[in-house]
């Protein structure tokens, strides 16, 4: 699917595909905290090393090419990360419904893992505990949904692209 496609409309193999594909992007690289660490450590390196030298010395353009490299390799990192972020986020603010494919296992552990930043298949929404096993009137459907569609909405202004420097 792409960017710029609306995900009215989607199915539940297109739910279960983005759900699973934010899993593989949010559970294994990039999100990887020891990787996102090193290179920030590359990058301080690199640039105390920068500090440290002439603008003249020949090791002083080194230092700045390693550290734009490591840059760029940061930055990648937040773009796949936010992009991936911002698709899931927007399929579940126009389609989330408290039923069906929504409550699969795999499915609620990547809205679990968007919204809450928590690994696990279940969700709770205004004190109500949403899994697969959860029976819920058409009134308490329509009223939950909303409420993750609204979570999810507000999460989306919100996307940070962050800071190396960090």
């Amino acid at each position: 699917m792409d960017d710029d496609q609306s995900t009215r409309g989607v199915d539940d193999d297109g739910i279960r595909t983005l759900a699973e594909e934010y899993l593989q992007t949010h559970t294994h690289l990039p999100f990887n905290p020891d990787l996102k660490r090193t290179i920030k450590a590359e990058m301080r390196k690199w640039e105390e090393r920068r500090e440290t030298l002439s603008e003249d010395d020949p090791l002083y353009e080194a230092s700045e090419r390693a550290y734009e490299k490591n840059k760029q390799r940061w930055l990648r990192i937040l773009d796949e990360e936010n992009g991936e972020r911002e698709r899931f986020l927007g399929l579940i603010a126009e389609n989330f419904v408290a039923d069906g494919v929504w409550l699969e296992p795999q499915v609620m552990r990547a809205v679990n893992l968007v919204l809450d930043r928590e690994y696990r298949d279940w969700l709770v929404v205004d004190g109500v505990r949403l899994d697969s096993d959860t029976d819920l009137s058409d009134e308490q459907k329509a009223e939950l949904s909303m409420a993750v569609r609204e979570l999810a909405s507000r999460e989306l202004p919100d996307s940070e692209a962050g800071d190396p420097s960090e």
